[in-house]
């Protein structure tokens, strides 16, 4: 087996939410934030013929980068790397020290629904970073729902807004906190519970996130 570009990139990304991970039998990749306020999942080309323990994924994976293009084959305890005539053997983790998904997230009813594409949602993370400034505001009016990145402690902030034209009937400030936008980049449909927790569908890589929304959110 070989780990396609794409599967390779996913995996870097699953790296930044959890630096460990339990690869299970079969074709599915989901990661859980140790703090448990992200989940991600996705559908990959490849299929696992065992269950795969990593303790330090960003290790494995430049131990991929270093040798090229690595086969790879798994055993029960440990896969094989083999690039040319170099072999590199690499054991697996005990699950009991991981912290990975133990079942399928079940989404909530939603109560806000838009599209959020890849360009927007690197211009909030590029607003955040140069305002230094750790939330992002969902606000629905009445009428429409804008993005905000902000400092929600201080009414005198610094504020980036979006306007994603899209309408709403209802009225709603939902917060996240910007270390929490780990997602690969993408377009997203995006969903968003009263129960805070959000959901980002992806459209072209595939990788579906469960974000928390934070608990000072207010609806209306």
């Amino acid at each position: 087996m070989k780990l396609s570009k794409q599967t390779l990139e996913i995996l870097r990304n699953f790296s930044v939410i959890n630096a460990n991970i339990l690869i299970k039998k079969g074709n599915k990749l989901s990661t859980l934030a140790v703090a448990k306020n992200i989940m991600a999942e996705v559908t990959v080309d490849e299929t696992f013929d065992e269950t795969v323990g990593i303790f330090n994924l960003p290790e494995l994976l430049g131990v991929v980068q270093m040798m090229g293009d690595p086969e790879i084959k798994l055993d029960t305890k440990f896969m094989t790397l083999s690039e040319g005539k170099t072999k590199l053997r690499y054991v697996y983790a005990d699950q009991s020290i991981l912290t990975y998904p133990m079942k399928d997230m079940k989404m909530p009813a939603e109560d806000i629904s838009f599209d959020l594409n890849s360009g927007q949602l690197l211009q909030i993370q590029k607003a955040a970073a140069a305002l230094g400034v750790q939330d992002i505001a969902v606000v629905g009016d009445g009428t429409s729902i804008i993005i905000q990145v902000l400092d929600k402690k201080n009414d005198g902030s610094n504020q980036y807004t979006i306007d994603l034209n899209t309408e709403t009937t209802k009225e709603f400030t939902v917060y996240f906190k910007i270390e929490n936008f780990k997602h690969i980049s993408d377009d997203y449909a995006v969903s968003i519970s009263s129960k805070n927790i959000s959901k980002f569908v992806g459209s072209s890589v595939g990788v579906t996130y469960f974000v928390a929304v934070e608990a000072d959110s207010v609806w209306n």
